[in-house]
């Protein structure tokens, strides 16, 4: 489940259910691959402020008001 919210000015996507979980807690780098698939698909540049692999509730990937 995904869902969206505001992060000062600019724009959250908060993922709820992370469908790389038990892969991403061994290993990290498949969190800065959907980071980087999050950023190509909305052609903009994103930053990952909360992630399940790191024992967060969520995903959370801030993008920059444009």
């Amino acid at each position: 489940m995904a869902d969206y919210g505001k992060e000062g000015d600019d724009l959250s996507l908060i993922v709820c259910n992370c469908p790389y979980r038990q892969v991403a807690l061994a290993h990290r780098e498949v969190c800065e691959m959907d980071m980087a698939m999050v950023a190509a698909l909305l052609d903009t540049t994103t930053k990952m402020t909360r992630c399940i692999a790191h024992h967060d509730a969520q995903c959370r990937f801030v993008i920059p008001k444009k």
